[in-house]
């Protein structure tokens, strides 16, 4: 316990603490002396790669934290800062449609080759940073043989429409279709290019959406968002006459239905509402195994055969019709 006493004393005295100031601050000025030394070291110089060759695809891989190493000098102070620093401003930008192109068993790769950058990386560096050469002679890039595509693209969208409206138009997508890039095996597989998945909304109004591709790894297309477009209005419902007509008649025989017409109704948007008339809908009686020798007065059932797409909830009626077939 004296000893442990004694230490404390030593600690808590006051020649301790100064010779400790003393300790610090002659740390400091050694620190300082050492930064205003020049030194050379190597440091890493991101490359950005862009525009491929014709037939070709960079792998996503390959761009992924590529540099080329540089010996540099210049004093510790400049130096500490450029390691510190965002080293966005020091990327530099390699055209690889323009690099030279070698083929080996493994496969076709575009050539870096270092002493062709020199003046790119040294205006790059600080200005107190000198570039002394590079420290690679050339990078190697693999390259991959690509295929194109134009393929539709389909919205993921989880949507619902608010009561008392109704899509007026078909969802349109523009562009509707993209040219995709990639090798074959992953290319071969697509039937689609699909957008990302939306959150649920509830649409109440005509709305305009911008969403970006979801491409599989390893494929690209220059289009990487489509805008897509949901034409939303109010609805009413309308009701309309609409003639009944005949398929598979019996040759040398008119046919005459008993109502002459069907009572229709649906619901369609406010904007196509006096759009839509009795032509634009088709209700037909299929003949086709009517017995023509009956004398009674036989019954046949009415089939919608086509409306237009923006019409919803049709209904009509009567579902069965009397009729007549009179010789001509």
């Amino acid at each position: 316990m004296p000893f442990l006493q004694k230490i404390l004393g030593i600690l808590r005295g006051n020649n301790f603490r100064l010779y400790i100031s003393f300790v610090v601050v002659a740390s400091l000025f050694w620190v300082i002396e050492q930064l205003r030394r020049d030194y050379t070291t190597a440091i890493d110089i991101p490359l950005e790669l862009h525009s491929a060759p014709e037939n070709y695809i960079i792998p996503q891989e390959s761009q992924e934290n590529l540099s080329i190493r540089a010996l540099v000098s210049g004093d510790g102070y400049t130096l500490l800062q450029h390691f510190w620093a965002d080293h966005e401003s020091h990327v530099v930008d390699v055209d690889v449609s323009r690099l030279p192109r070698v083929q080996t068993a493994d496969g076709v790769f575009a050539v870096v080759v270092s002493s062709q950058f020199y003046s790119e990386v040294s205006s790059n560096l600080e200005d107190r940073i000198e570039l002394r050469g590079m420290m690679q002679d050339s990078l190697f890039i693999p390259l991959l043989r690509a295929r194109k595509k134009y393929l539709p693209v389909v919205p993921r969208v989880d949507y619902a429409i608010e009561q008392q409206h109704i899509l007026s138009d078909d969802v349109r997508v523009s562009p509707s279709h993209v040219w995709v890039n990639g090798t074959n095996n992953l290319v071969d597989t697509m039937s689609a290019v699909y957008t990302k998945k939306t959150d649920h909304f509830v649409l109440h109004d005509t709305l305009t959406l911008s969403l970006d591709c979801d491409l599989p790894q390893g494929v690209q297309t220059n289009t990487h968002s489509v805008d897509v477009t949901f034409c939303v209005e109010s609805f009413t419902e309308k009701v309309i006459e609409v003639p009944i007509t005949a398929i598979n008649e019996p040759e040398g025989y008119t046919f005459r239905a008993f109502p002459p017409t069907a009572r229709v109704s649906f619901s369609v948007g406010i904007s196509k509402f006096e759009k839509v008339g009795p032509n634009d809908i088709d209700i037909v009686a299929d003949l086709s195994t009517v017995d023509i020798r009956s004398n009674n007065q036989q019954k046949v059932k009415l089939h919608l055969v086509s409306a237009p797409d923006y019409l919803m909830n049709i209904s009509y009626s009567p579902i069965f019709v009397e009729f007549l077939l009179e010789r001509q």
